[in-house]
């Protein structure tokens, strides 16, 4: 039986590992005709050529922030050490970070101070589907790289040309989650709940209710709330 830290633990590895393919994919952008935009000449002590800033979006204040917001951050943080310690690329990464708050509006005032302010050519972030919804356009009108690490909700990705996600959309998951779930406990009656406010939670319901009719499952019931949680930093 899982223990409430072994979760934790579980979580943790499965964030940091969805993240590793995003620094991968930035590590690439430096090969590409964009890098006079994306990167700025160094005269680091170390001989590096180049230092490419990166815009983080995360929630570290409210709802999210010990859920998504600090495990991500601080994969972020392990990928990017691991990398400039690295002895085999000439370059630095350096993060921008700014706070969403765990909100579709702070995501979107984000992305502008990142791309306005700081001019920055690529950002990661947000983290949640809603945000990402919010924010994505943003990042398509001004041309600039966004990926998001886990959103999920179906047509994210196809916003614009550049945004990108690294997690699988709910047309995948819950076919799956279904297809593993039903074999073995071989129910006939379900009943759904999602939050009517959070975009992921309305796909990934509607999702798993279409895979539940394929399957000739009834659906007794679908229930929907607004969740409103409110998580101490200090707790």
């Amino acid at each position: 039986m899982l223990t409430q830290r072994s979760f934790i633990n579980i979580r943790n590895i499965s964030k940091f590992i969805l993240i590793l393919p995003i620094i991968t994919m930035i590590i690439y952008l430096m090969s590409c005709e964009r890098i006079p935009q994306v990167t700025e000449p160094t005269t680091s002590d170390m001989g590096f050529d180049v230092v490419l800033k990166i815009g983080l979006v995360l929630p570290l204040t409210g709802r999210h922030v010990l859920t998504i917001g600090k495990p991500v951050q601080q994969a972020l943080e392990l990928a990017r050490n691991e990398i400039n310690n690295s002895q085999r690329i000439t370059a630095q990464l350096e993060f921008i970070v700014v706070d969403n708050q765990s909100t579709v509006e702070g995501s979107v005032e984000a992305y502008n101070k990142l791309i306005v302010d700081k001019g920055v050519s690529v950002i990661l972030g947000p983290a949640t589907s809603s945000a990402t919804k919010g924010a994505f356009p943003i990042a398509g009108e001004n041309q600039v790289v966004a990926i998001s690490p886990i959103s999920a909700a179906r047509g994210l990705s196809a916003i614009s040309d550049y945004t990108f996600r690294v997690a699988l959309a709910t047309d995948v998951l819950m076919p799956n989650g279904v297809e593993a779930t039903h074999v073995k406990l071989g129910y006939q009656k379900i009943a759904t709940m999602y939050d009517e406010s959070d975009v992921f939670s309305t796909d990934s319901d509607k999702a798993l209710r279409e895979t539940l009719t394929a399957r000739e499952v009834n659906i007794l019931s679908t229930e929907h709330s607004k969740v409103v949680i409110q998580i101490s930093q200090n707790n």
